[in-house]
């Protein structure tokens, strides 16, 4: 062999090698995007947990309960205290937002959290409110996502099944 035959060789390895890296690269990339994905679904589910479990604590379940279904009957450290939560929770959700923009949080994941606010911002008064006012300084392309997508989503349903059976 000589050295024009060695040259054109090498040349083939370095393709193949370089096309080799590549696809390399790509699945790379794809397995991160995959835990990316799986992380932000991860953190839905660890933000649902922890909003749920504050509406279980005992003195907290009686207030939320309060602010959804007779806000006027709050008392003024109640009224903070469920407001306060709300915040919370909305801005998560806020967050969650940024993920499914992103790309990251899958739609299956965004469309119920979404699908909640909605149902929120229909049945509470106190909500509506808040939205209205924006003192959380909530992004606006993020609120004019959620009033544009409102009037297609259906209600989450699960207002209903926290009622009292005494108020039905």
């Amino acid at each position: 062999m000589d050295i024009m035959e060695l040259g054109a060789v090498g040349e083939l390895v370095g393709g193949v090698a370089v096309i080799a890296s590549l696809v390399f690269v790509g699945l790379q990339v794809r397995q991160g995007n995959g835990l990316a994905k799986g992380a932000a679904e991860l953190e839905v589910g660890r933000m649902n947990m922890d909003y749920y479990r504050l509406g279980a604590e005992r003195d907290f379940a009686a207030i939320w309960y309060t602010g959804f279904y007779t806000p006027d009957a709050f008392p003024e450290l109640d009224r903070a205290r469920w407001i306060w939560a709300q915040r919370m929770w909305l801005h998560s959700v806020h967050a969650m937002y940024r993920l499914f923009q992103r790309g990251v949080l899958p739609e299956a994941s965004w469309k119920p959290l979404l699908t909640t606010l909605a149902t929120m911002l229909e049945e509470s008064t106190i909500m509506v409110e808040m939205w209205e006012r924006n003192p959380m300084f909530l992004a606006d392309d993020f609120r004019t996502y959620v009033d544009s997508e409102r009037p297609h989503l259906a209600r989450a349903g699960f207002m209903d099944s926290m009622r009292l059976s005494s108020d039905q």
